[in-house]
This record gives structure tokens, C-alpha cells and sequence, in this order.
């Protein structure tokens, strides 16, 4: 009896043994999950932060196949949210400027004092003018030069830039005025048709494009030359035949030769009618005497008929009519004038980057361009 007693209480010593145990081995894993260090959450990405709202789809349930397909019930479908995308709105373009920069403006009116102040020229205070692209920031307005003591008049006033108006008075000082003194035997006065700045695309040639140098203020028209003895040498008047005119010379004098020819044989047929008329009509007035026609100061002639044909006058001219033609505010048509127009285009060309003239094209047959356009190479000079 006392074995069994001391049996049972074996046993329960030994399961109270095993429970503090057990406790034990709780507790120090207890204390072990206290004394590891918290975990690091990993922020997800921007992209899983935009789906955090999106709803988790239902799992789809499989099919029975005992059941047909309209009986078998689906899931509904949950639409995904559009998010709208981030649309920038156009700018508006800004507006052009309506004036140059004072930058710009000191430093063209600095360049301006250097290239005239040294000349002796009439001119207007420098202004800034902008138009879109066109103008400048210190334009200015030359009314005449003075040149050896004589003073060239620009009609009208020339509107450019200064780097142009210096150049032009390099023109006339070295070139315009010492062809008129050699070749016209008196200087210019007056320069006539002067253009410059204007804002317009170029003239004249279809195939060019853009914006014409006088937009710029940067070329200079002129159409004739006033000499101080009175004279007007106009570029339409007397620079002559351009070359284009050859097909058109050409066509004309055919047709001039055609007409000729249809006049000469009318003319033939009529005088064939009028000789057989006189064969047959006796009574016709005998002609009259024909006597030297030098002592004389006009002489009539008749026909055989007593027709009168032909007056002719052989009194000498008065001599009035001896002196060479002098123009007046016309075109000279002298060799003189066109050969100082010719060479002044000449002398252009090595003057200016540009040098367009009557040979260029129709737009120009009447006036002279210079311009002062940057190029890499020669000049160019029509």
C-alpha cells in the first residue's frame, strides 16, 4: 500500500516536473522574440502606392460540369479606375518684341558715332525701328553729303542703317563723282529714286524667298543722276538694250520685215493698175520741168497724172538744228550717259556685296541696287 501511494505521488512530482519545464522553455522563448530587433517594413513602390485603392479580384470558381454554361453563375466584373493622365496645357506664344534691347541699341549707336562722325553729312537723329523682323536699332535718316566741297542732295531722304550710309558716301566720294567729272564733264548734284529702309520680302525673282535686305536697312536704291550743269541721267532712260530684249528685238523686226514686204507688193500691184491706166489715158498733163534741185528751196514733183508725189526741201538746216539733242528732264540718249551708268554699276559691284541693275531682271531695268548683305565669297553684280 505504501508502494502504490509513493508511486502516484512519483508521478505527479514528475508531471509538475515537466510543467515548470515547459514553462520554463516558454518563458526563455518569450524573452528571446522580446530581445530580437523589430522588422523593417519596405515602403512598396510609387506604382504599388497608386494601386493600394484598387480592389482585390475574387477568385473565379470552377465551373461544374455537370452543369450547363447558362446555369453556372460568374463573378461580376470589377472595372479597374481610369486615373486621368497629367495633360499640360499649351503655352500661349509669346508676342514678338516691339523694340531692340538697349543693349543692342548702345552698342549700333556707338558704331554709328565712329562711322560718321568723321563725314560731313546732313542727318537725322538715330532712331530705333522694329517691325516684326525688320528695322533696326539705330536707324538713320540721310538728307545729303558733302563731297570736295559740293553737296549731293538724296531725294527723298535715304533711311538706313549706318554701316550702309557710310558706304554710300564711300560711293559717291570715290566712285559716282569722278565718272561724272571724266565722263559727263560735271559733277551730280542730286541723286533721284533713292529707296532704303522698307519692310518687304525680295523683288523680282520667283525663286527667292525671305525678307529683301531693305528690310534690314540695309541696301539703297537710285534711279537718276542730276549733274550741276542741269542734266538728268535716268537708268531706264539711257542704260540702252539689255540682253533679254534680243528675243523680243528679234520677234519685232520679223514682224516690222513681214509688214514691209505685204506694203511693197500692194504697193507693186497699185503701180501696175496705174501704168496700164496711163497707157490708156492720152490726156494726162505733160510733167513739169525738173531743174537742179541745189538752187532751189523746195521742188515739187507730179505724178504722170499731175498728181502731186513729193515735196523735198534742199534749203540747209538752221543751225540751231546742227547742235547735239540736250535733255531736260528726260533721258539723254547720249553714248555719254550710258556709259556712266554702265560703269557706275561697275564700280558698284566692287563697292557693294550686292549689285543688281537693268540686266538683272524687269523689277530692276529702272534703278540701281546696292546692298551690304554678308556673303562668303565675291560680290554679286548684274
Amino acid at each position: 500500500m505504501k508502494r502504490a501511494e509513493i508511486a502516484s505521488h512519483g508521478f505527479a512530482f514528475a508531471l509538475i516536473a515537466a510543467g515548470l519545464v515547459i514553462a520554463t522553455l516558454e518563458v526563455r522563448q518569450d524573452v528571446a522574440w522580446a530581445k530580437r530587433p523589430p522588422a523593417v517594413v519596405q515602403p512598396d513602390d510609387a506604382s504599388d502606392e497608386d494601386d493600394d485603392d484598387t480592389p482585390v479580384p475574387l477568385p473565379v470558381r470552377r465551373p461544374d460540369p455537370t452543369k450547363p454554361a447558362a446555369d453556372i453563375a460568374m463573378p461580376p466584373v470589377v472595372a479597374s479606375p481610369v486615373v486621368a493622365p497629367n495633360v499640360v496645357a499649351p503655352r500661349a506664344p509669346e508676342a514678338p518684341p516691339t523694340d531692340w534691347s538697349d543693349g543692342d541699341r548702345i552698342e549700333a549707336l556707338t558704331r554709328c558715332v565712329a562711322l560718321l562722325a568723321p563725314l560731313k553729312v546732313k542727318v537725322g537723329e538715330p532712331r530705333s525701328v522694329r517691325q516684326d523682323r525688320c528695322g533696326g536699332p539705330a536707324l538713320v535718316e540721310v538728307q545729303a553729303f558733302e563731297i570736295g566741297g559740293n553737296e549731293v542732295l538724296l531725294k527723298p531722304a535715304l533711311l538706313a542703317n549706318c554701316e550702309t550710309a557710310a558706304r554710300l558716301h564711300a560711293f559717291i566720294a570715290s566712285d559716282l563723282q569722278p565718272l561724272a567729272t571724266e565722263v559727263l564733264g560735271s559733277p551730280i548734284v542730286r541723286i533721284e529714286g533713292v529707296g532704303g529702309y522698307q519692310c518687304r520680302g525680295v523683288i523680282g525673282s520667283a525663286s527667292s524667298r525671305g525678307l529683301s535686305e531693305h528690310a534690314y536697312a540695309n541696301a539703297v536704291d537710285m534711279s537718276a543722276f542730276v549733274t550741276a550743269d542741269g542734266r538728268r541721267i535716268g537708268v531706264r532712260e539711257d542704260w540702252g538694250a539689255v540682253a533679254r530684249d534680243g528675243t523680243q528685238r528679234d520677234s519685232t523686226a520679223a514682224k516690222a520685215d513681214d509688214l514691209k514686204a505685204t506694203r511693197r507688193d500692194r504697193q507693186t500691184a497699185r503701180d501696175a493698175d496705174d501704168d496700164a491706166d496711163d497707157e490708156d489715158d492720152d490726156t494726162s498733163p505733160p510733167p513739169l520741168p525738173v531743174r537742179n534741185p541745189r538752187l532751189l528751196t523746195n521742188v515739187t514733183e507730179f505724178d504722170r497724172r499731175g498728181r502731186r508725189i513729193r515735196i523735198a526741201s534742199e534749203a540747209p538746216p538752221p543751225a540751231e538744228a546742227l547742235k547735239p539733242e540736250q535733255p531736260s528732264g528726260t533721258g539723254s540718249k547720249e553714248p555719254a550717259a550710258r556709259t556712266f551708268l554702265r560703269r557706275l554699276h561697275t564700280a558698284g559691284c566692287r563697292r557693294f556685296s550686292t549689285a543688281l541693275g537693268p540686266e538683272a531682271n524687269e523689277a530692276h531695268r529702272d534703278h540701281f541696287h546696292f546692298d551690304l548683305v554678308v556673303r562668303r565669297g565675291r560680290s554679286f553684280c548684274e
